[in-house]
């Protein structure tokens, strides 16, 4: 349970309230006016030892409190900028397709195709690369999977490479910070990629370059969790990538799955009971 924000000035106010009176008590008057009187202030706070010790450690727990309170919010004021850019980097993509046609001679010619931008253009990228997979020659599938990405990503490099580098960057930064509870963060992360980018992350931290530092990452704190692998051309995925990656990066759980019929009716039936809603 995290602290109120208030507590920390509540201590350090209750300090200085201890404080003043303290330096209240040793003035004194005289025929040149107003001076200190440090013995009889000394023998006024010496009067409250107990109090005097527990307002000292009053104001060390609310300075404590607030330096953490200081980091919690510097840390949140640079997550927030470092996660407006990457969805500005997402924002931004653009992919555009060509489509094959024949000419008046009977040759096949490519032809530039539609535009795709933001979300749509990394589910382009998603569709082109398994097409890429699909045309690699080779007995063993998991070469294929690790040329076809291979050729994929040094034909897309410029749209690629800023993306996994700042997402990777985000993530370290969570990991490598002292907040209490890492895990609200990464669902935040989680909750702004699409089905598409958790994919393209999969091949990265298998088959690409963040195998290497990357991975372990995601499989700490299961950035694959909300990835689905029903839609069409998701063989790669599931049958190949999926066992060469650990369990936890996905994390599945009966939270992702349909209700049923008698789920429902039972909730119902249950906040009839009790009057609290499942």
């Amino acid at each position: 349970m995290r602290p109120s924000r208030y507590w920390p000035w509540i201590f350090l106010g209750g300090w200085f309230a201890w404080v003043v009176g303290v330096w209240i008590h040793g003035f004194r008057p005289d025929l040149l006016g107003r001076s200190f009187d440090f013995e009889k202030a000394g023998q006024f706070g010496d009067s409250f030892g107990p109090l005097s010790a527990l307002m000292a450690a009053l104001a060390a727990v609310g300075a404590w409190f607030a330096l953490q309170q200081s980091r919690e919010h510097a840390f949140e004021a640079t997550f927030y900028s470092l996660l407006e850019h990457h969805n500005s980097i997402v924002a931004a993509a653009g992919f555009k397709s060509s489509k094959q046609t024949k000419n008046s001679d009977g040759k096949t010619i490519k032809e530039k195709g539609d535009t795709y931008e933001g979300r749509e253009a990394y589910r382009r990228l998603l569709r082109s690369l398994r097409s890429t997979i699909a045309s690699m020659k080779g007995e063993d599938d998991l070469e294929k999977v690790l040329k076809g990405y291979s050729r994929f990503f040094d034909r897309y490099e410029d749209k690629l490479a800023h993306y996994f580098r700042t997402l990777y960057h985000i993530v370290l930064y969570i990991h490598r910070s002292k907040v209490n509870d890492k895990q609200l963060y990464f669902r935040i992360l989680r909750a702004q990629l699409s089905n598409s980018e958790q994919i393209l992350l999969l091949y990265n931290a298998v088959a690409g370059k963040g195998f290497w530092k990357f991975k372990e990452l995601v499989e700490i704190y299961s950035l694959l969790h909300n990835v689905r692998f029903k839609e069409v051309g998701s063989l790669w995925e599931a049958s190949i990538l999926k066992s060469h990656i650990g369990t936890k990066a996905f994390r599945e759980n009966d939270a992702e799955k349909w209700p049923t019929a008698e789920d429902v009716r039972k909730a119902v039936k249950v906040e009839e009971k009790t009057g609290v809603s499942l």
